[in-house]
């Protein structure tokens, strides 16, 4: 559990989730239209969206792996597997 994501709103965190999954698969991170429907430029999601992306890059290597597993296979596309964008 990581306590510092009480500080963010949990729309916020939404969004910065999608932002970094966008960014994960390939996409663009964030669209004009995303910002319209959730009230967020990507400069909002900044903070957020980086915290989260160093979650992912440590995942691996934390003490509860059972998660990590469970999403590195081929079953669930081995998403956890996939590289945490660096911007």
């Amino acid at each position: 559990v990581d306590y510092a994501f009480l500080a963010f709103k949990p729309s916020l965190m939404c969004a910065a989730a999608t932002s970094l999954a966008l960014s994960i698969s390939g996409r663009p991170a964030w669209s004009p239209t995303l910002a319209k429907h959730s009230r967020y430029l990507e400069s909002d999601l900044a903070d957020c969206r980086s915290r989260m992306a160093a979650l992912h890059a440590k995942a691996s290597s934390a003490a509860q792996k059972a998660v990590h597993k469970k999403y590195s296979s081929s079953r669930f596309h081995s998403v956890a597997a996939l590289p945490t964008p660096t911007s």
